[in-house]
């Protein structure tokens, strides 16, 4: 747990809104629309139109379900969104 809202190198903001980023441009590249990726995920619209724009704190089944529509472990997807979140050289991105 990230008691401060800081977990190691990125905040835990940073971290949301990279992962909502990864998704919507994995989505986008596919041409899917919000709506046909909440159907074939089985995660609500509205509830992935809040993690795109990283405005929730979605729960473990929310991204296993996300994932598993993206084809990719779960662990790949947060790694993808650290990535995006880090500078180059590893440093924070602000």
């Amino acid at each position: 747990m990230c008691p401060r809202r800081d977990c190691g190198v990125v905040d835990f903001e940073t971290v949301k809104q990279a992962l909502g980023a990864e998704i919507r441009e994995w989505r986008e590249r596919r041409n899917l629309s919000q709506e046909k990726f909440a159907e074939e995920s089985t995660v609500h619209v509205n509830e992935v139109g809040k993690v795109e724009r990283g405005k929730t704190n979605p729960g473990l089944e929310t991204l296993c379900l996300i994932a598993r529509r993206m084809e990719v472990s779960l662990g790949a997807l947060f790694t993808a969104a650290e990535k995006r979140s880090l500078g180059r050289g590893g440093e924070r991105q602000e």
